[in-house]
């Protein structure tokens, strides 16, 4: 574990970033805030499902905000597969750059009114900890969330899809 994350699960994991919102196409900063799908989002969660049939998915587990809930419902009905939601999967609590264009919040700053970083590492690492380490998972969650866990957070040079899976190249 490094930073209270777990840097390699014995089973592979798959990734998938929610689908499109309106505030995504906009360029916003949506951190903690409540944001539906946009009807772009609910077709590529529905092109994602489609890529992840063949994937032997036995379990989801998804943050618990309206896009990834979304997102995971729709693949979970693809699958055939239920679906685990869990709050400590969420996308960090930007505080006063929440809704605000993404440019305008610092890099690498703890913002007023929203998680410290360490808060943020503390509650993703609890996340994984109570999720089971089997086969066949897939995680839905955000891409600050994915970044953290694939190791990329200070650079912010990983792309991030909406709604296409990730898979680990080994455990």
């Amino acid at each position: 574990m490094t930073n209270g994350i777990p840097k390699f699960r014995s089973h592979p994991t798959i990734f998938m970033r929610h689908g499109q919102t309106d505030w995504n196409a906009k360029g916003l900063l949506m951190g903690s805030t409540d944001i539906p799908l946009n009807e772009i989002g609910r077709e590529e969660a529905c092109k994602g499902a489609e890529e992840l049939n063949k994937a032997g998915v036995r379990a989801i587990y998804s943050s618990s905000l309206k896009r990834c809930a979304e997102t995971a419902i729709i693949v979970s009905k693809t699958l055939d597969t239920p679906v685990h939601f869990n709050s400590a999967l969420n996308e960090r609590c930007w505080g006063i750059y929440e809704g605000r264009p993404k440019r305008e919040r610092p890099a690498l700053v703890n913002p007023p009114g929203g998680e410290t970083e360490a808060e943020f590492l503390a509650r993703i690492g609890k996340a994984f900890s109570e999720i089971p380490d089997e086969e066949n998972l897939l995680i839905v969650t955000h891409s600050g969330v994915i970044r953290l866990i694939f190791g990329a957070i200070a650079a912010k040079k990983m792309f991030i899809p909406h709604a296409k899976p990730i898979w680990p190249q080994s455990p």
